[in-house]
């Protein structure tokens, strides 16, 4: 796979990735229609992209994450309704 493929099929992946279908899938089916790229080549493409799609999210809500971890840790500095707001919030975040 060249530069000129990885970023047309990133690009596929970013645009799918807001609506609601699998933007794995697009990228293998795109990697594999556009560009007769191998499925294992396009499966572990798609999984690295999505490990970007991680750090990016993560990084976008690190306060949100951090206040969750710490809450965890010390749930005793809050009143009861804020607890009870905040661990929503947690397990939100981490089932999420």
């Amino acid at each position: 796979m060249d530069f000129f493929q990885s970023i047309i099929l990133a690009a596929i992946q970013g645009v799918s990735a807001w609506i609601p279908i699998s933007s794995k899938t697009q990228v293998i089916l795109a990697a594999d229609a556009l560009f007769r790229i191998p499925f294992s080549t396009a499966v572990a493409f798609a999984l690295a992209l999505h490990i970007g799609d991680l750090l990016a999210a993560l990084y976008k809500y690190r306060a949100q994450y951090a206040d969750a971890f710490w809450q965890f840790l010390q749930p005793e500095h809050l009143t009861r309704f804020e607890t009870e707001e905040r661990m929503q919030d947690a397990r939100f975040l981490v089932l999420s």
